[in-house]
């Protein structure tokens, strides 16, 4: 069995297994049947629910019944992820809540052992007490301040037994469950329903100035539009793209640069892209992109073939060379290693790509994944642009953090924005699309605008989060 297929088993397990414990939660916590199930209705419920899925996969990946670039297609797809996002929210909603009743009970029984020990310390406290008080008391008072001997058959007062019974759920505990579980799924609906609404909306256009003092010479600015990961043929079909290269046509630039992912995967219709990219006005240095994972997931041929003929330059481990003005400088394209998203971490072809890199003037690096980052920084890459990350799609506000804290965090030092190491900067961009949750929460879709000049003043620096 390959690596790819252990890795698809093990997520559909693990999908399965939150779909069937977030369905025993809410039996439990919102309808009140806290009543155990049989193995066989177990075995029932999750056979059921293995089929709706498997159902649901086909109709998301499958070129029939649904065809591609449809509506309904869009739909399903929607509905689908947004469903495992939704099953993935509840089950950290009820797991939260499952550590707070555990808790709740282990507190309550030390209460209750405490409570216990105590009124038995007060029972044998009155005892002495009433024993003093008899006319046989300092018979009792010596008899209980000394040890019996061994082999003494005289009776002992016995005390209680510790108990350690179920807790009862009180009416005030039952409604704080009821509550919190009904306030968890609330909000993980209303989390939805925001993340996909953001995801979908019009791209924002980030602006920055960058400076170099390898840039003398130009008369005026040279502007350059970067957009990435726009995963045409899972959650965004013909009419977002249209729409987005309308936005693209829109806005002025001497070059726009993709840094790759704009198809999704091998069920991806790529041909019907080619129409729509080919309206992309022409620019002055051209429009230019790279290859990222998602292109050789979908097909290396094809996804070349497909960008090729839709008017742009493919940078393959290669540079170009430009001219403005006084001034010429150069950029580079790098392939993406191929991996999937986690791995990949290293590049094979990094040191025979930037060996060739040219020596004098401003260089450009156009690279999917972020962590080339620091082998364009050994270089002395003057400027690297990326992608890949989405910006985690997810980010939550957090005190002290600039970025927030993104979801793609988890698994990669880089998320989204500005980075510096040595002398070399990198931008990482938001990206266009989604990827497995159709879902962008504080992270909106982004067409970054940079307006590149010489530097003036030693001290300019382009803005660093």
């Amino acid at each position: 069995m390959s690596r790819g297929s252990v890795y698809f088993f093990t997520v559909s397990i693990l999908l399965l297994l939150f779909q069937w414990f977030v369905f025993v939660s809410v039996r439990k916590y919102l309808f009140s049947k806290d009543q155990g199930l049989g193995i066989k209705s177990v075995l029932f419920g999750i056979g059921i629910l293995a089929i709706l899925n498997m159902v649901a996969v086909r109709l998301v990946f499958h070129p029939e019944p649904l065809a591609p670039d449809t509506l309904a297609k869009q739909i399903v797809s929607v509905i689908y992820y947004s469903y495992i996002g939704y099953v993935i929210l509840l089950t950290l909603v009820f797991a939260l809540i499952e550590l707070v009743w555990l808790g709740w009970r282990i507190v309550d029984q030390l209460v209750r052992e405490r409570k216990h020990a105590f009124s038995g310390l007060r029972q044998n406290e009155q005892f002495v007490k009433a024993a003093k008080s008899s006319d046989i008391g300092p018979e009792i008072e010596q008899e209980t301040s000394t040890s019996l001997p061994m082999g003494d058959d005289s009776p002992v007062p016995a005390r209680a037994p510790t108990v350690y019974s179920r807790i009862p759920e009180t009416a005030t505990r039952r409604a704080f469950l009821k509550w919190s579980a009904a306030t968890g799924v609330v909000f993980a609906t209303g989390y939805a329903g925001h993340g996909i609404a953001e995801a979908y909306q019009i791209p924002s256009v980030e602006q920055y100035d960058v400076s170099h003092p390898m840039l003398r010479g130009i008369n005026r600015p040279l502007t350059f539009l970067h957009i990435t990961d726009v995963h045409f043929g899972l959650f965004l079909w013909s009419e977002e793209l249209e729409r987005l290269v309308d936005n693209l046509n829109g806005l002025e630039a001497d070059a726009l640069i993709l840094t790759g992912d704009i198809f999704h995967s091998s069920t991806t219709p790529v041909h019907r892209a080619v129409p729509i990219l080919k309206r992309l006005k022409p620019r002055r240095f051209g429009n230019i992109a790279v290859m990222g994972n998602h292109e050789f997931y979908a097909g290396e041929r094809r996804s070349a073939e497909a960008l090729t003929e839709s008017g742009f330059t493919l940078l393959r481990n290669r540079w170009m060379t430009c001219r403005a003005d006084g001034c010429k400088f150069h950029i580079g394209g790098i392939d993406d290693p191929r991996k999937n998203w986690i791995l990949g971490r290293t590049f094979p072809q990094i040191s025979r790509f930037l060996n060739k890199a040219p020596h004098s003037g401003f260089r450009l690096l156009l690279s999917h994944r972020p962590q080339i980052l620091p082998h364009a920084a050994e270089h002395g890459i003057d400027l690297i642009l990326a992608g890949h990350t989405h910006g985690g799609q997810l980010i939550f506000p957090a005190p002290g953090a600039k970025r927030g804290l993104s979801m793609a965090g988890l698994v990669s030092e880089y998320t989204h924005g500005w980075y510096k190491e040595m002398g070399s900067r990198m931008y990482l961009n938001r990206g266009i699309g989604m990827s497995f949750l159709p879902w962008r929460i504080n992270c909106s879709p982004e067409i970054a605008l940079f307006r590149l000049k010489p530097q003036e003043r030693p001290d300019e620096m382009t803005p660093v989060i």
